[in-house]
């Protein structure tokens, strides 16, 4: 919050004419607009920016963690920081328009203040990723320290915030009150303590109850043969769950048919919204018993643990469509088919089948621009059922078909 109400007036300065240096105004726009550029591009399915480059630019097809991608703002968040502090250095030692800049900082903090109160009062936040990540955490910790300690992280449910709102406030206005100090070395001494103290205390707290609480750590558990556990899993039921991180591991090696907060999964997320909750996996209310049971099986979370299915079209508009075509269709075609699970490393996976009838193989794993397929080593184009998953087309008879993941 500090941060923000002194870039926010560094910005202000930019429109006052010949008072910063052409230098660094060149640098202070390109970090701008370079934070601009890369808060934009980070919100994924809301950018059209991003859009564009996923369809258009095969190497941004490629890549998943978009939201961390705004962790490249730091060394420019970090500049305008340093550039705010060096203009507010001037504005005292030139002792010009102290306290029109003292109303422009009010300002400033009436608006944060204003967006804080209407989010605290109205308890607009992310419910899901606080009640999934963060609320858990600090109910245990509250549970398990004295009440005064337990009371002040309570704060940070949200009005901790405000809190730090009006100490950055009052430090400046201290800062400003002594300007005639302001160029001595104890003096900076105490500035930068106060500016470091401030900025690492608002998230003293809640980065240590994220990564520090045991609890929540992923428990690995050492093995002699993990591919040989993964060929275990590829057989065993799929679940459904929440999905954040080493979910594999936590979920005792065990495949996930949830999503992560990554972009790449749309039509995936869609499907998957549709007929679960995002977060624990229950089955939504407005979906039927005989419906979700064809969901089920077409996710591998019901015997027989399919992943592998065989149908007589590919264009369906749903995945009970889907299955139903496919089990009257694997019948009348006498489909059968084998993996060849010595062969099956995740990046790979192989199988052999046999039909009396042509038709559409389809592998519940998601569609990617860097997956291959083979039918009999002659490479074949991949399809995808219901936007979203891999398909391939067969002829009638014997086949050997390999599905092989081959990043760029």
């Amino acid at each position: 919050i500090l941060i923000s109400i002194l870039v926010i007036f560094l910005i202000t300065l930019i429109f006052k004419k010949d008072f910063i240096n052409k230098q660094d105004l060149k640098l202070i726009l390109f970090s701008i607009f370079f934070i601009s550029f890369i808060t934009y591009f980070s919100w994924v399915e809301s950018s059209l920016l991003f859009k564009w480059s996923w369809n258009n630019i095969p190497l941004i097809g490629s890549l998943r963690t978009w939201p961390r991608l705004n962790i490249t703002l730091l060394p420019f968040i970090a500049l305008l920081f340093a550039f705010s502090l060096k203009y507010i250095e001037k504005i005292l030692k030139e002792n010009k328009e102290i306290y029109y800049s003292l109303f422009k900082f009010f300002i400033i903090f009436l608006i944060f203040l204003s967006i804080q109160l209407y989010f605290n009062i109205f308890e607009i936040k992310n419910q899901e990723y606080w009640g999934f990540w963060q609320k858990i955490r600090f109910d245990y910790a509250i549970k398990n320290v004295p009440q005064v300690i337990g009371n002040f992280i309570n704060l940070y449910n949200g009005k901790i915030y405000i809190i730090f709102n009006i100490i950055s406030l009052f430090g400046i206005y201290i800062i400003f009150y002594f300007k005639e100090k302001i160029f001595s070395s104890k003096f900076k001494l105490l500035i930068g303590i106060f500016l470091i103290l401030t900025i690492a205390s608002e998230l003293f707290v809640i980065s240590n109850l994220q990564w520090g609480l045991d609890k929540w750590k992923t428990n690995y558990v050492k093995t002699l043969n993990p591919l040989n556990e993964l060929r275990l899993a590829f057989n065993k039921k799929r679940i459904i769950d929440t999905v954040k991180g080493n979910e594999y591991f936590r979920d005792k090696k065990k495949f996930n048919i949830n999503y992560p907060d990554n972009y790449g999964y749309n039509s995936h997320a869609i499907i998957f919204t549709k007929y679960f909750q995002r977060y624990g996996g229950k089955k939504n209310l407005n979906v039927e018993e005989e419906e979700i049971y064809y969901v089920r099986k077409f996710f591998g979370n019901i015997e027989p643990y399919k992943k592998i299915f065989f149908s007589k079209k590919l264009n369906h508009e749903n995945i009970t469509s889907f299955i139903k075509d496919s089990d009257e269709y694997e019948k009348s075609a006498n489909f059968s088919y084998e993996v060849l699970m010595s062969k099956y490393d995740g990046n790979k996976i192989e199988f052999n089948i046999s039909t009396q009838n042509k038709g559409w193989v389809s592998f519940i794993d998601n569609w990617d621009y860097d997956w291959e397929a083979y039918i009999d080593n002659k490479k074949v184009k991949i399809y995808k059922l219901l936007n979203s998953y891999k398909a391939i087309q067969v002829k009638k008879g014997f086949s050997n078909i390999k599905f092989q993941y081959k990043p760029l």
